[in-house]
């Protein structure tokens, strides 16, 4: 298959793999029982990333649609969508508090999304070669 998963994350609990794929999808795998328990389908390009909010059964990715989707890995289902981003998002990641996300994309826009009210709170662009950032 020409389709592949990319990236693995593991939930606290250590019985739980979120992986990501360019098939449009992510998936939740149960370790011991070594079955997919879920499969996440809203993103309309690759899945690029996963991050699991520690200590919650919340589960986020990115993706090369420019959206980020926040799931409810109970239910599978979407709880919440991000929208601002003008290019590819390779990289998320939650605060310790969960009500942040920070996301990257390819161009090295960073953005602080504000989890509760489904809003950006922030941007800035990463000069990776200098180590520098400068607001956007």
């Amino acid at each position: 298959s020409r389709w592949y998963q990319r990236r693995v994350r593991g939930h606290h609990s250590g019985n739980l793999l979120a992986s990501c794929s360019m098939d449009n999808t992510a998936k939740l795998f149960d370790i011991v029982s070594e079955r997919c328990r879920c499969t996440f389908r809203r993103h309309s390009d690759s899945v690029n990333s996963t991050t699991f909010l520690p200590y919650s059964n919340i589960l986020c990715t990115c993706s090369a649609d420019k959206t980020i989707s926040v799931w409810d890995i109970r239910t599978g289902l979407c709880a919440q969508t991000f929208y601002g981003h003008v290019n590819s998002i390779n990289s998320i990641s939650f605060n310790i508090q969960g009500s942040t996300i920070a996301s990257c994309d390819a161009y090295g826009i960073v953005k602080l999304w504000d989890v509760r009210q489904v809003v950006e709170i922030d941007s800035f662009y990463l000069r990776a070669a200098s180590g520098e950032f400068s607001g956007v």
